[in-house]
């Protein structure tokens, strides 16, 4: 409750949590600036508020959750953290998912991703306004069919990726972390056994078969 009641304080008007340091985000090599926002701690904020709220009440979580989630899918074009897949094909443009580092042409990291998108699962199950459920019902449909699209592109033959930052600004090479390997695992059965999407459990199943 000491957390929920912090992360209160840091949410500003817009319904953004933003990071008060600067940080070098090691795909641009640039530096993202004081008040940088990121869609992972969107909705894993939300997903804090939406616990506080079942365990209390408190409208204030709540409504937190709401502003969070409004936040969320602002375009990243806009200053907000709702990544388009246009950078994997214009066709596609409609889909999108939480961006953990907005920028342009977005990389897609697939973490960030997926623990913002529990976030919207948490929010649609349980926010007190009917309209705020249903927002995050679609942002979380939305970001699942973009995910049947994404998937692919972070198997890399026996390991997975982090990013996609090596399609979508041509690094040399994909961007792995074992840990990062096991947490995509995790979050893809987290999900799996929320939404019941199958391919979430396609590629949970396949990446495990990776681990020795």
């Amino acid at each position: 409750m000491a957390h929920a009641d912090a992360l209160l304080t840091m949410q500003d008007q817009e319904g953004a949590l933003r990071y008060p340091f600067a940080y070098r985000y090691y795909a641009t090599k640039q530096m993202l600036e004081p008040g940088w926002v990121s869609g992972m701690a969107q909705g894993q904020a939300i997903s804090v508020w939406v616990r506080a709220y079942k365990l209390t009440d408190d409208e204030r979580y709540a409504a937190a959750a709401a502003r969070a989630l409004k936040f969320m899918k602002k375009p990243v074009e806009e200053g907000g953290t709702w990544a388009s897949l246009k950078a994997i094909s214009p066709r596609l443009a409609a889909l999108g998912i939480p961006d953990e580092y907005p920028n342009q042409p977005s990389t897609y990291t697939l973490n960030g991703a997926l623990f913002a998108m529990l976030g919207l699962y948490d929010l649609s199950v349980t926010a007190p306004e009917a309209t705020t459920r249903q927002d995050a019902q679609r942002m979380l449909d939305n970001s699942l069919e973009a995910m049947n699209h994404l998937l692919p592109l972070y198997d890399i033959g026996g390991f997975t990726s982090y990013d996609l930052a090596h399609i979508t600004l041509k690094l040399e090479g994909p961007h792995v972390a074992p840990r990062y390997h096991a947490a995509h695992i995790y979050l893809l059965h987290a999900l799996y056994e929320a939404t019941g999407k199958g391919s979430l459990k396609l590629y949970e199943t396949r990446w495990s078969s990776y681990v020795k």
